[in-house]
Formats: structure tokens, C-alpha cells, sequence
């Protein structure tokens, strides 16, 4: 809805600058030749070629490599409203004649050709050649409800031949947007697949970092590049721009994720990896414009930094044009910067990527009841909490669900004691949060009738009364939380206190966790693969394999933007149990 709402706001500029493109005879002789997509899948019963734009391409080329008109492309891509840009993903209908150019051409060249299985009513479609005879597959489009077992079931085939067809390394479906489905019976659990230039599916790049480093090299996509060469031996160059002394005088914040990401590095080296550190005080008295011409910069292989996004947005331009992988580790305003350049990482998660975590907790939740009653309760006198809840709103809507009542505590008398209720308390303000809470306890309704969601900052709340917080089955939806159950969290804290003999915060759980995460995946290739923005056999592999891993007090599971950039936006779910105890998932 609101993308929709976005499209007819800028429907006449949006016309305008099509309609330029399409008259402009010296754009089109500028274009590159558009070369017409091989990856297919399917959207709403419909098949959709899977576009990637390149550079000097243009929505006429586009349109004419594709036989469709501007207007049908706009439709099916909203975010062409705010321009074509390079690196963007464009999903556009197959038409009958496209795809019987397609397949002419596909004839001309006998070394791509395979068996196409299709089953009618699934939204699938693929073709694979293998060296040890055809082994046909179909294209599955995960969706956010599925897990491996779903998969499995629906096509009849085991989880260890999807597993291994895909070069997966565990049950885990974040990050794959498509997975290969062999037809039953072709691909037995342990046998080797063997793609059409006769290397091995799996090429294990592990470094002794939990054996997550399988590399999936079983692709077949016409136009894919071959996997630049990766030596996890190789020293790589690590640039830590944080502003240390900034106002003249040590900022103890910054020290301490230095702190933590110093223990990061040391543990890193232990498990092999080769890494140079080169920290770059910006509070020094350099200015912006030294450190973006020295040579310590310009010779990294990841920039971690800087911290504000005033100076990120100076930054990343130089970044970009040298392929440099570069992170903003702490602050979430830098979300509005990801149409800056494609090696940009957004590791922190903005208001609006919490808000898409939670409404998938909610979803998530709502799947587990028959018909279930939901509320949304919040303060129309607060701005920040309304604006954040009517974008809740509208997610939910978007992922399928509908809120029966929203407003504020009054929506409460619309509880139902015969059903199951979700009560979203969308509210930043404790003294809003206790009056919801008391509003529910008045309602007489069993807490095993009630689940509750709150905010991350219900956590710090002093004065609410926690026994209804456990009464309700209050749910978080976390973008930071450290379990002091798990071993690598009390591993951590030991090492912190021996080496500096005080107590980590916050800040140093994050320089842990940015730089463990950014340094195991550079030392695996992270650098490599992102030097050719054209190279979607190495993005893939990035994407599949290098960009999710759970740490200590922060999720990491980043996805490709559509503005061409990676965001995170994985957070903890953490439970209120009527046990009286506190779980995190």
C-alpha cells in the first residue's frame, strides 16, 4: 500500500522522465545492448525474469530487450519512481515473444541446454546440465513462513539431497531466496553434483570458524562469472576509523569497541586467519579529506567506520569507487545512505528494519492461532511512538495480516475472552506502558489468552509490574541483547576482564561482534567477491554464505537493499515465560 501510494505521488515526474528516455535519440544510441535474463521464477502465478541492471543501461533498452512498455515495467518495479540505477534488481514478465527469442538463442548454444521441469500450480521453473548425465531441478521461491521440512515434504524429496544440491551447510533458510529442488529419486544424500565445467560442488574454505565456510559452487545461470580466486592465507588489510579523541579528550565509548574488537582480532588469529589492523583516529585533528587520501586507507581491504553517518556519507563515494567493503557499526540514521554505493553494509537496524523483525514475530505468532483477535495500542500524542505504529501497521497488512482495533488504551475493551489475543503495545514511554498493562489486567482475560509485544525499551522499564509481564507472555522483539547463558558470552567477559581488568558495556560486545563477523568473512573471500559489482556468482556466494551469523549481542543475517546495498535485519526475540523465566531466540 504504501509503495503504491509512493507511485501515484510521483506518477507525473515519474511519466515525464520516461517519456524523455523514450523520445531521446542521442539516449538511445548511448545505450549498452541489454541481454535478456536466464533466471526465471515466478510471482503470484506468474513468471517473472530476475533482471540485474548494468551500467549504460536505460529503461528503453530495457523495455525493448524485453518487449513490455515503460508503464508495465514502473508497475512491477515501484522503486523506478526514484530512478534506474546500476546494480538494481528488476523482476519483469515474461511474454510469450521474449521467451521464444529466449529459446532461439538458447538453441544456438548446445552447452546451456538441460532439462525444464515445471509443475503445475507451484510457483517453479529451471533447467540444470551436469557432466554425469542431466539431473533436473525446480526453482522454489522460499517464502518467510517455510522451513526446510515444508520443502521437503511439498516435492517429496529428502532435506539432505536439498541440503546438498544447494552446497548447504545447515537447516538454516535465511538468505536464500531460491532453492534448487532435484527431482525425486535423481540425487542421492553423499553422492557428489558435479556442475557443466566439471569442478565440485563444495569447496571448503573453513577456517575453523564453527565449519560454516562451505562454498556452494553449483551454479548454472548463463552470464555468471567464475569465482574469483580466494587465499584465506592471504594477509588482508583491516581500517578501524573511530573518532578516539574526539572534543580533545579520549571518548571512553569508542575505546571500549576498540577494546572488544582487539579480543575479536586476537581470535581471529587464533583460528588462522591473517589480519593487519590499522586504526584510524578521526578525532585526532585530521580532517576528513587527510584520511580519505592516505595510503592506510586507501590500501584497505574493509573499512569498519566511520561512526556518525555525516562522515560515512564522505566516505563512501572513495569506498565505492575502490570496491573497498565498508561498515557502519553503530549508528542507525546510516540507513538513509544505502543508495550510496553497493559495497556498503548497514549493520545496525534502523526503526523500520525493527519494525519488519517484529511484524514477522508477530506473523509468526498469529500462524500459531485460529482467528486471532490483534490490537495495536499507542500514544496519539506521542508522535515518534504514532509514526512507528502506523509503519507497523502497514508491514503487518503487507505480510497478510489485518489489526482489528488500533488506537489507544481504550482499544483494550475490544478483547475477546473466548479467543486468542495479540496486543501490540507500540510505545517507547513507561508510564504509557504501565497504563496498558494495568488496562489488560482490568480486562479479567487468562494471560494463555494473551500474548504481548512490547518495545526494546520495555526491557530497561523500573516500575512496571513485572508479574503481568510474565502473566502475558510479553515478547520483544531485540535489535541488541547478550545471553549470559551462553558460553561464548562468559568466554568473552573473561577475556575482557583479564586483559583490562574491568567490566564490558555495550560498546565492547559490538566491536566483538562487527569485527569477528567482518573479519571471518573477509578472511573468506568477502574482499574478493565484491571487487566486480557484475560478478553474481561471487554476490551470491557473499550473500549465501558470508553475511549470517548470530553472535554475541547482535543477529547478523544482511540482504541486498533494493537501493544495492546490505542491511541487517536480523534481531532477537526475547520471551516472557509464565515460568518466570526469560528465554531469547
Amino acid at each position: 500500500m504504501r509503495r503504491l501510494s509512493a507511485i501515484l505521488g510521483r506518477g507525473c515526474a515519474s511519466y515525464a522522465l520516461m517519456l524523455l528516455l523514450l523520445l531521446s535519440p542521442q539516449l538511445i544510441e548511448a545505450q549498452v545492448k541489454v541481454t535478456v535474463s536466464t533466471e526465471i521464477i515466478s510471482q503470484r502465478g506468474r513468471k517473472m525474469y530476475v533482471h540485474y541492471v548494468k551500467k549504460g543501461e536505460t529503461v528503453y533498452s530495457i523495455c525493448k530487450a524485453y518487449n513490455i512498455s515503460a508503464n508495465e515495467l514502473q508497475l512491477e518495479n515501484p522503486a523506478l519512481s526514484n530512478g534506474l540505477k546500476e546494480g538494481q534488481i528488476l523482476y519483469i514478465p515474461v511474454s510469450p515473444k521474449t521467451s521464444s527469442q529466449e529459446s532461439s538463442a538458447s538453441d544456438g548454444n548446445k552447452q546451456t541446454t538441460g532439462k525444464e521441469v515445471t509443475q503445475e500450480g507451484n510457483e517453479t521453473e529451471g533447467i540444470v546440465n551436469v557432466q554425469d548425465g542431466d539431473v533436473p531441478y525446480i526453482n522454489h521461491k522460499v517464502r518467510w513462513f517455510e522451513d526446510l521440512d515444508d520443502i521437503a515434504k511439498k516435492y517429496g524429496v529428502s532435506k539432505a539431497s536439498i541440503k546438498q544440491f544447494n552446497g548447504m551447510t545447515s537447516d538454516r533458510l535465511k538468505g536464500y531466496k531460491v532453492l534448487r529442488i532435484p527431482q525425486k529419486g535423481t540425487i542421492t544424500p553423499g553422492e557428489d553434483i558435479v556442475t557443466t565445467d566439471g569442478t565440485n560442488t563444495s569447496t571448503d574454505l573453513s577456517n575453523g570458524n564453527n565449519g560454516n565456510n562451505n562454498v556452494s559452487t553449483d551454479y548454472d545461470y548463463d552470464g555468471f562469472k567464475q569465482m574469483p580466486s580466494i587465499d584465506t592465507n592471504r594477509k588482508r588489510v583491516v581500517s578501524l576509523v573511530l573518532p578516539m579523541n574526539a572534543g580533545g579528550k579520549i571518548n571512553g565509548n569508542y575505546m571500549d569497541f576498540y577494546a572488544g574488537a582487539l579480543i575479536a582480532a586476537t581470535q581471529l588469529k587464533e583460528e588462522g586467519a591473517n589480519l593487519q589492523i590499522n586504526v584510524i583516529d578521526q578525532g585526532a585533528g585530521r580532517s576528513l579529506e587527510s584520511i580519505l587520501n592516505s595510503d592506510e586507507l586507501l590500501s584497505s581491504d574493509l573499512i569498519i567506520g566511520p561512526v556518525r553517518s555525516s562522515a560515512l556519507r564522505v566516505f563512501i563515494p572513495v569506498a565505492d569507487q575502490k570496491r573497498i567493503p565498508i561498515v557502519s557499526p553503530l549508528d542507525a540514521s546510516a540507513d538513509s545512505l544505502l543508495d550510496m554505493s553497493s559495497c556498503f553494509f548497514q549493520a545496525p537496524l534502523s526503526q523500520e528494519r525493527q519494525n519488519e523483525a517484529l511484524a514477522e514475530m508477530i506473523v509468526e505468532k498469529s500462524r500459531e492461532l485460529s482467528n486471532p483477535n490483534v490490537l495495536l495500542v499507542f500514544n496519539r500524542n506521542h508522535s515518534k511512538d504514532s509514526a512507528s505504529a502506523e509503519s507497523l501497521k502497514n508491514i503487518l497488512m503487507e505480510k497478510g495480516l489485518y489489526v482489528d482495533q488500533a488506537g489507544y488504551v481504550d482499544v483494550l475493551k475490544g478483547m475477546k475472552k473466548t479467543k486468542d489475543n495479540i496486543v501490540i503495545a507500540h510505545t517507547t514511554v513507561e508510564a504509557t506502558a504501565i497504563e496498558i498493562v494495568r488496562n489488560l489486567d482490568i480486562q479479567m482475560i487468562e494471560g494463555d489468552k494473551v500474548t504481548l509485544f512490547g518495545t526494546p525499551r520495555w526491557k530497561g522499564f523500573e516500575t512496571i509490574d513485572m508479574n503481568l509481564l510474565f502473566k502475558y507472555n510479553l515478547t520483544l522483539c531485540m535489535p541488541y541483547n547478550v545471553d549470559l547463558q551462553k558460553p561464548e558470552v562468559r568466554n568473552f567477559i573473561r577475556r575482557y576482564r583479564a586483559l583490562y581488568k574491568d567490566e564490558p558495556s555495550a560498546n565492547s560486545f559490538s566491536g566483538y561482534d562487527i569485527f569477528y563477523f567482518f573479519g571471518r568473512a573477509l578472511t573468506n573471500g568477502l574482499y574478493e567477491c565484491m571487487k566486480d559489482p557484475y560478478n553474481y556468482k561471487a554476490l551470491d556466494y557473499v550473500q549465501s554464505h558470508l553475511l549470517q551469523q548470530d553472535m554475541l549481542q547482535q543477529k547478523f543475517d544482511f540482504v541486498k537493499s533494493p537501493q544495492g546495498a546490505y542491511v541487517n535485519r536480523a534481531a532477537f526475540k526475547v520471551l516472557f515465560n509464565q515460568n518466570y523465566s526469560v528465554t531469547s531466540e
